[in-house]
């Protein structure tokens, strides 16, 4: 596996199916441009960049006004086409995009929290994604986002339908830093959920910030936290319809993959007729 930026092999002990212990080998990947690692287990690669973007824009309606940033992806290393399920996408929030100069301190974490789960996920799929994919998606399901602010982090599920394809789960973890929110989502097809959460675990406890860009308690004694009085729930859109648009993107790929066979199909010279 190959990854663009600084790698470490570690050993990880994670806890088999059926409840046996192995050890697999993880891969350090570093962001040097946002500031944070994680451990991807050594069977996983690197989707590239080019086609995440390719399919976020495929995706993202273009007169919508948030701009979605994924810093990086990963599925399995067997896989023989990009966004098989299980998949990885890491989704960057800096804090700018919400009309914040500073970091957001530890007490507004909850009012973060309560702003994204206060919108119409109905509303917000139909604002911000293409006609196309709106019609892959079905029933759409949010579990409540569980806040653990001590470590300046919180979790939410996904789960929909998704045409094609089955239903897919997916985990969202949501890291605050020093400049941005940091989002790590597993996709699983629901058969599999149990088999990867073993991998699912691992990366997302993985997670950890440079020292340079992780929160710090320092500078949120020296900003009082006025933010929240002049802010609008809008603006965090973001770390709702990320977690979809990471969930459609690989029944988008079938529905690509299908149009390319069919296309070669009807082309094919040796065609009777």
């Amino acid at each position: 596996m190959k990854f663009r930026d600084a790698i470490v092999v570690i050993p990880i002990v994670v806890l088999c199916m059926l409840t046996s212990t192995a050890v697999t080998y993880a891969e350090t990947f570093h962001s040097e441009k946002y500031g944070y690692q994680l451990d991807v287990p050594s069977d996983w690669k690197s989707i590239p960049d080019e086609v995440i973007k390719q399919y976020v824009a495929a995706i993202q309606k273009q007169s919508s006004d948030v701009k979605l940033i994924y810093d990086a992806g990963f599925q399995l290393e067997s896989a023989e086409h990009w966004f098989t399920y299980p998949y990885i996408l890491v989704q960057v929030m800096p804090y700018e995009t919400f009309g914040l100069d500073r970091q957001m301190n530890q007490d507004e974490f909850p009012n973060f929290i309560q702003s994204v789960t206060g919108m119409d996920l109905s509303k917000v799929t139909k604002d911000h994604m293409s006609d196309e994919v709106q019609g892959l998606l079905g029933n759409i399901q949010t579990r409540q986002i569980q806040l653990d602010s001590e470590n300046q982090r919180y979790s939410w599920q996904v789960n929909m339908e998704a045409q094609g394809v089955g239903t897919v789960r997916g985990m969202v973890s949501g890291f605050f830093g020093r400049e941005a929110i940091i989002q790590v989502t597993c996709y699983t097809l629901e058969s599999d959920w149990d088999q990867f959460e073993p991998a699912r675990k691992q990366i997302t406890d993985s997670f950890r910030f440079d020292d340079a860009k992780a929160y710090s308690p320092q500078l949120a004694a020296e900003h009082q936290s006025s933010f929240w009085k002049r802010a609008f729930s809008g603006s965090f859109s973001g770390a709702l319809i990320g977690g979809v648009v990471g969930a459609i993107v690989a029944a988008l790929a079938a529905v690509n993959k299908k149009k390319s066979a069919k296309n070669a199909e009807d082309n094919s010279p040796n065609q009777e007729g």
